[in-house]
């Protein structure tokens, strides 16, 4: 069989990622189709998860994970014993690579350089937030929007800002700097840093103030409606 796992019942990408494979099931064949993702999002319950599965009959895992360093060992013990395992969304850094399935971070941060000159009709200045090259994926992203940048000269970027892949750290920096700079045009997050956690929170930046961030997922999209992001 094959087997098809997410992070848990509850992220916001399961339903998506799961009828995915739902609608290639009759490529499949002869092999079974088995989904699940356990019912937390935690390590530990997708590997109690794996082990329930078994690998006795398991010929390929698609699996997003719920945490890289933990998930490493495990997904390379079922690939030593004749599993192909393709990690889904989440790269996994590993000596010997791991198949996988994911977004163009590069094109990603290319389409947030395009959105903020489209947002700001061609003109105006724009503050970044990143993550100091903490992750790949937002190292990519950055390469790729600051190359894109580099070609939009009516755009001028006044800082770019270390937030330490910190949610907290990342709306503090941008309240900060909202008051001493009050007429900046725009923001570009490479990740959805500034958004989480905001329920209930004031908005983040004035009308007059666009931001451009990263996050498909459905507990976001109010934050395009109410305007506080692009």
């Amino acid at each position: 069989f094959v087997a098809f796992v997410g992070v848990s019942k509850n992220d916001p990408l399961w339903r998506i990622l799961r009828a995915t494979a739902e609608r290639y099931r009759p490529a499949l064949g002869n092999f079974e189709l088995k989904t699940a993702a356990p019912d937390m999002p935690s390590p530990d319950a997708q590997i109690q998860l794996l082990r329930e599965l078994g690998t006795d009959n398991m010929r390929a895992l698609c699996i997003q994970p719920a945490d890289t360093a933990i998930m490493k060992d495990i997904l390379d013990d079922m690939r030593m014993k004749g599993v192909a395992v393709t990690t889904m969304m989440t790269h996994i850094e590993a000596t010997t690579p791991f198949m996988h399935a994911g977004v163009d971070d590069l094109a990603v941060g290319i389409a947030m350089a395009d959105a903020i000159y489209d947002a700001l009709d061609g003109r105006g200045t724009v503050a970044v937030l990143h993550d100091g090259k903490l992750k790949p994926r937002h190292t990519d992203r950055h390469w790729g929007f600051q190359d894109r940048i580099s070609e939009l000269p009516s755009l001028t970027v006044l800082r770019e800002m270390d937030c330490q892949n910190n949610e907290f750290i990342a709306q503090r920096l941008l309240r900060d700097y909202m008051k001493r700079f009050p007429r900046l045009n725009g923001w570009v997050a490479i990740d959805n840093w500034p958004l989480q956690h905001l329920a209930g929170q004031p908005r983040l930046l004035p009308d007059s103030c666009t931001m451009v961030t990263y996050g498909p997922f459905p507990q976001y999209w109010p934050r395009l409606l109410d305007g506080t992001c692009y």
